[in-house]
């Protein structure tokens, strides 16, 4: 292949300028911190405060302990009770976050941080305590009531606001406080802050004359914490580089060789992300079919859909909020007051301002989505680009791209068009139409007649896209639909197109189930998840539904259909819990607008323990014995799971107990938490256990992935279980998928599985009746 020099030369500036812009977002992300008083927020400041947490609260414990001893005591009894019931890993987070928002803090005409005077400083570091005694106090006399109050919180509320609110709500339950005196103050935050000066090295006073009489003393931050602060921007400002798409394929990866970008400071990744840290045993080299599967997938070029960036722009120029696609302008909270208010008008009003800034600063979260987004497909828009990806643990692929990827939202999936088109399959081209457009539980036939039958509607939409939103938008996946209906348009009715690069998806249904199913050899499972032929798409959790119904009264049966059904079953090779099981089905039946608590209970009984297992024996057992097996080989000694697929991908399951503090507070009414890893601690068996099932079948479904695409010489893309490719290819693809799917499991990589962890399979869970040759007759297994 000859070398498009040229593209290599633009795609080198293209990494030098997203490096360039990272820093550049790095230092005014730090900068807009640091002057609002907020250091502790800052990326230097969270490492800082971990680093330095256990130290920090050792000193303040050993302090606290000497209090009542000797002359101390008698000086300090006070300081003791007031200190004496909490925690002194809180104290030192509360003391560290102090005082990096107060000495980081730049002054309003930009430069260095101001000195701050010692005693208000200390005063500070007392404040912040009391508030989180103050709040606990509150939590302990009303729990109820604080997690109320609590809950209507958002983020866009400062701390003030958080425990004035709080305040407010106790003192109407007679619910005080006994403040602390300037005197206890003083002494709080005097004694605190002497800890973190000693634990640390951060800060240093300083005493200068002011008057001929007059001396002040100043905090400052020490030279030793300047120089830890910058080594610390520094490496993150060598990792702070914005993955975008690429202008040249990427560089291929290797057993040995990171790929994707090409510089070595924007590939930094390694080939398989989330490994354990602390393993001291080599991992085993990735075989060759998953690498030969991610260069592929790695090869694949794309451009920008122009007729869906062409509606974008205008949506994005008009404030619109369009399914996944969000840009809504700030609301101006209206000032009803009349000139005289009565106080519970102003009550209102406040109510009412408050809603609407909680309104905005949602928006404003949304919006920054879309921005991001379209900033990076503006930028792609005129180019014919590629994506680099690597394996997860599992062996699943992701993109390296840090925004506008085809695993994003319905919209960013949109925005995807295979540069390399090719004939037009006019039947799949419909049928993806349909599909987005919310009829995927019907035939396929279905499907495609359904869109036959509103080809007026696809001319409608392709004439003025963005005004026929009202139209377009009411699909289960507006944006993939609107790129469907422009493209039968331009491909079937127009026919101003010869060729086509849509991307078409077809996903597998439940695919955990599926492989579950086919573990096991369980054909009632296997039906249910359309792993064998069936004249119209299963729905297992429908069946699930149905099943349930026989527990129950007829009244309560009547409310249980397959939405109530559908998260419990989902996650079913997931591992999921009793506990979690009921807030799906809870949820799902408050969102119908049934009042379940009389009946929650027997409702979940009968799904969660009757119906499921009844509807899926084979997985259900495969399940449980899986777990069984995690604890049994961490009683062993394992220090953690590794197997290989039967694609040749190495598994590692690294489930330890960190050696960790976890530090929760209350500070200003919010919840902050530091995590201080100190090694790798012991292997988890509980978490293995709980881990072992959906990561075993994760590894399957990608190793079915790495044979399918490891061959695959044509444009194709990856959303895990979800597969897309040309109109003109889904014929191949679609029976493909499912040869690959019976050639791995008549394999039988349970038995290999185990096997590899010498690990003997009871009788029983294998249940043996499905012939695995049925499934290429399965024309609803991917669809």
């Amino acid at each position: 292949m000859q070398t498009d020099l040229a593209g290599v030369e633009r795609q080198l500036a293209l990494e030098t300028a997203s490096l360039k812009l990272g820093q550049d977002r790095l230092t005014a992300k730090t900068d807009k911190a640091e002057a609002k008083g907020r250091g502790s927020q800052t990326l230097y400041g969270n490492a800082l405060c971990t680093n330095a947490l256990e130290s920090v609260a050792k000193e303040i414990r050993a302090k606290l302990n000497n209090l009542t001893r000797g002359p101390a005591g008698r000086d300090f009894a006070a300081l003791a009770n007031l200190l004496g019931g909490m925690d002194p890993d809180i104290l030192a987070l509360l003391a560290m976050k102090v005082a990096l928002d107060t000495l980081t803090r730049r002054g309003p005409r930009g430069g260095g941080a101001d000195p701050c005077e010692i005693k208000q400083f200390s005063t500070s570091i007392a404040h912040a305590i009391q508030t989180e005694a103050r709040l606990t106090h509150y939590r302990t006399e009303n729990p109820g009531l604080y997690k109320k109050v609590e809950s209507n919180w958002h983020s866009s509320k400062g701390n003030a606001y958080r425990v004035a609110d709080m305040t407010r709500a106790m003192r109407k339950q007679s619910i005080e406080w006994s403040y602390w005196s300037s005197v206890d103050l003083v002494k709080v935050g005097s004694f605190i802050l002497s800890c973190l000066i000693n634990a640390t090295g951060w800060i240093y006073t300083e005493t200068t004359n002011t008057a001929k009489y007059k001396r002040v003393t100043h905090a400052r931050l020490t030279n030793e914490f300047l120089g830890v602060r910058d080594h610390i921007m520094q490496r993150a400002s060598e990792l702070a580089y914005i993955q975008w798409p690429m202008l040249v394929p990427p560089i291929p990866w290797t057993a040995t060789e990171r790929g994707g970008y090409l510089t070595a400071e924007a590939r930094k990744q390694d080939l398989v992300r989330g490994y354990n840290p602390f393993t001291t045993t080599p991992h085993k080299q990735q075989g060759h079919l998953p690498l030969e599967m991610l260069n592929n997938l790695q090869n694949v070029a794309y451009r920008i859909n122009p007729g869906v960036m062409e509606v974008a722009r205008k949506a994005y120029e008009d404030w619109r909020h369009i399914g996944s696609f969000r840009r809504a302008a700030a609301i101006e909270p209206k000032n009803w007051l009349g000139e005289n208010p009565t106080d519970e008008e102003k009550k209102e009003w406040r109510r009412y301002r408050t809603k609407v800034e909680n309104e905005n600063s949602r928006n404003a979260q949304h919006n920054w989505r879309t921005t991001e987004v379209m900033f990076t497909a503006e930028k792609f828009a005129d180019e014919t680009f590629w994506l680099p990806w690597n394996f997860d643990y599992r062996g699943r692929v992701y993109t390296l791209t840090t925004s506008l990827s085809p695993q994003g939202t319905d919209f960013d999936k949109s925005l995807f068009y295979f540069a390399e088109e090719g004939p037009i399959n006019e039947y799949w081209l419909l049928w993806q139409a349909a599909t987005a457009w919310g009829l995927d539980k019907k035939s396929h036939d279905e499907r495609v007649q359904w869109a036959r039958e509103n080809m007026e509607m696809f001319t409608i939409i392709a004439q003025d896209p963005y005004g026929a939103e009202p139209c377009w938008g009411k699909a289960s996946e507006p944006w993939v639909f609107l790129a469907a209906a422009l493209e039968v348009h331009a491909c079937l009715i127009a026919k101003t197109k010869t060729t086509s690069g849509l991307p078409i998806g077809i996903d597998a249904t439940c695919s955990g189930l599926q492989h579950l199913s086919a573990l096991t050899l369980n054909r009632s499972a296997a039906e249910q998840v359309n792993v064998v032929s069936t004249p119209q798409p299963s729905d297992g959790y429908r069946t699930v539904a149905e099943a349930s119904r026989k527990y129950l009264p007829k009244s309560i049966g009547e409310w249980i259909d397959r939405k109530v059904t559908k998260r419990t079953v989902m996650t079913l090779c997931y591992g999921v819990t009793r506990h979690s099981a009921r807030g799906y089905i809870h949820a799902a039946l408050q969102e119908a607008g049934r009042e379940d608590k009389e009946y929650l209970s027997q409702i979940v009984e009968a799904i969660y323990k009757e119906a499921v297992p009844e509807v899926f024996p084979g997985p259900i057992r495969v399940m449980e014995w899986l777990k069984r097996c995690a604890r049994e080989i961490i009683r062993r000694g394992a220090d953690d799971i590794r197997w290989t697929t039967p694609s040749g991908f190495a598994v590692h399951q690294f489930r330890n107990k960190m050696d960790c503090e976890r530090v929760r507070t209350r500070i200003m009414g919010s919840v902050r938490s530091m995590s201080c890893a100190t090694g790798p601690g012991t292997p988890d068996a509980g978490k293995h256990a709980a881990s072992l099932p959906p990561n075993l079948i994760h590894s399957l479904d990608a190793s079915l992935l790495h044979f399918m695409f490891s061959v695959w010489n044509r444009p194709f893309t990856c959303i895990h279980d979800c597969i897309l490719g040309r109109s003109c290819d889904m014929d191949d693809m679609q029976r493909n998928i499912r040869l690959h799917f019976v050639e791995m499991y008549k394999g039988d990589p349970l038995q290999d599985w185990a096997d590899q962890l010498e690990i003997k399979i009871p009788k029983g869970i294998v249940v043996g009746d499905l012939d695995l040759d049925q499934v290429n007759d399965s024309h609803y297994f991917f669809c």
